[in-house]
């Protein structure tokens, strides 16, 4: 695997954290951006659709290798959740409505920075001194 490839999935990594963590203040607002909330959106199918769904598993090393693809797509899946209520969510009519799609949208966030922190995870043990 080339430095460069890991450097550029980390900071990957770290653009996708930050971009869920702007993301959950916009749905905790009591009045949401919602053109913020597209933009990051649009932000995190670059990382997903762009720049990971790209790699295959033997451009990695192997503690990454080994759990890029069930990663991959579990990532993909709960971002297209995330997608799927952002957009009933936001044309949610009826006054309960938003609050149980805030609900399932949180849930879809966590799984997300879950899914987040794993990445870090073998990405730092792919760095560590020992490898």
């Amino acid at each position: 695997m080339s430095f460069p490839l890991l450097t550029s999935l980390y900071q990957c990594a770290k653009a996708f954290h930050l971009t869920l963590e702007a993301l959950a203040q916009q749905y905790r607002a009591s009045a949401p951006d919602f053109e913020q909330i597209q933009g990051h959106l649009e932000t995190l199918q670059g990382l997903i659709k762009d720049q990971w769904a790209k790699l295959s598993p033997e451009d990695l090393p192997l503690p990454l290798a080994q759990s890029w693809l069930p990663l991959q797509t579990e990532i993909q899946r709960s971002w297209q959740l995330l997608v799927t209520d952002t957009y009933f969510w936001r044309t949610a009519v009826q006054a309960r409505r938003p609050f149980q799609y805030q609900k399932r949208l949180q849930g879809h966030l966590q799984r997300l920075q879950g899914y987040g922190q794993h990445l870090q995870q073998l990405i730092d043990q792919c760095c560590s001194p020992l490898e």
